[in-house]
Order: C-alpha cells, then sequence, then structure tokens
C-alpha cells in the first residue's frame, strides 16, 4: 500500500500548481480615478495594467473621466446714478455734486461656503456711471451665485431718508432663475416726496 500524503503536503503540493498556472499572466486591477472639477472631485473607472504598476505595455497611463462641469458665461455690471443735481440742489445744506456711495459684489455658493468673485465699493456723483467689463463669469450646472448691490449712503448726507437701500438676485447658471443677458445693470434714481428726496435703487438684467 503507498503511504498517505499528509494534509499539509497535499496543501503545499496545490500551492506549487497554482504558481505554476499563473506564471506568465498579466495581473489587471481596476482603481479610480480622480479628475478635479471646479474644487470638486469626482471619479471615473480606470484600468491599470503592467504588474500593477499602473501603466499599459506602452508605458502610457489609461485614465477616463467624464467632466460634470460645462463652460459658462461671463457678465459685465454698469452702475449708474441717475440722480440730477437739481434734485439734490433743492435739499437743504447739501451740495448739489454730493456722491452715492455703492458696493456691488458677486458671491459664488456651494455646500454652505462663499467665495467672493467680484466687489467693488464705489462714489457715484449725480449723472455718472461706472462699467466694469467681463467682472465675473460662471459655470454652466455649476454652483450657486449671488449678485448684490448696495447703496451704503450719500456721502456727507445724513438722515432717515438716506437710509441703506438694497437688491440682489440668485441664480444657477442655465437653470434656476438664469438671467436673460449678459449684463447686470444697477440703477440709483430718486422720488421727489412732499419736497423730500426719497431714493430707490434697482437692478436688471436686461436680455441681450
Amino acid at each position: 500500500m503507498p503511504p498517505r500524503t499528509s494534509r499539509r503536503r497535499a496543501l503545499q503540493a496545490a500551492g506549487i500548481a497554482l504558481a505554476t498556472g499563473l506564471a506568465g499572466c498579466e495581473l489587471k486591477r481596476r482603481t479610480p480615478s480622480t479628475t478635479t472639477t471646479d474644487g470638486e472631485p469626482t471619479t471615473a473607472p480606470r484600468t491599470d495594467t503592467g504588474g500593477g504598476t499602473g501603466t499599459t505595455p506602452t508605458g502610457t497611463r489609461t485614465t477616463t473621466a467624464t467632466p460634470t462641469v460645462g463652460p459658462g458665461r461671463t457678465y459685465t455690471a454698469v452702475v449708474e446714478n441717475t440722480i440730477a443735481s437739481s434734485a439734490l440742489a433743492k435739499l437743504p445744506d447739501v451740495p448739489a455734486d454730493v456722491a452715492a456711495t455703492v458696493t456691488f459684489d458677486v458671491e459664488q455658493t456651494r455646500r454652505g461656503t462663499e467665495t467672493t468673485l467680484f466687489e467693488r465699493t464705489i462714489d457715484l456723483p449725480p449723472g455718472e456711471t461706472r462699467r466694469f467689463e467681463d467682472a465675473f463669469s460662471t459655470k454652466t450646472n455649476g454652483p450657486s451665485y449671488v449678485v448684490r448691490a448696495k447703496m451704503e449712503k450719500f456721502r456727507e448726507v445724513e438722515g432717515p431718508v438716506f437710509r441703506n437701500l438694497s437688491d440682489a438676485r440668485r441664480f444657477e447658471e442655465g437653470g434656476f432663475q438664469s438671467p436673460p443677458g449678459t449684463t447686470f445693470e444697477v440703477t440709483i434714481g430718486s422720488t421727489e416726496v412732499q419736497e423730500t428726496l426719497v431714493p430707490a435703487l434697482r437692478m436688471d438684467v436686461p436680455e441681450d
């Protein structure tokens, strides 16, 4: 009767046979590739070959990623003070050339954080306009954007009639409340109520 083979020797023999069968085979592994899009990482499958070194037999890494954020639009800001010097001259102790102080700012919002894309605080005398070409750019199907315009005050003028006024717009490029045009127009105006100047501020984005 031939000698009985122990369990240990049987397992060793099976291991040698398995190693022999794998000799010359190419090992392939699937790992994620990372592509950064607008500060947010996205993952896509990648197949690396060549013994797990992460390269193909030709030495070139194969990476496949699908972008999730496309190009958006670029916007211009125009701020105009339409209050006439003659209207200011009717107010007691107010210089006819007094300027209005206006802040225009744009924030990109994502997951509770805000990033300032554009911000200017300017003094506009009566009848003057300030234009900022290509003030900021957005990305389609990306984060939300908040555009604010605020009239801080009339310089050298105090009193409740010159209260703070503001206007704002929130939108997603190509989606929620996306503006029809590419120019944000901020207008400072006024009306006269019982010989008192009442300022007003309005922001529009007319269609291109």
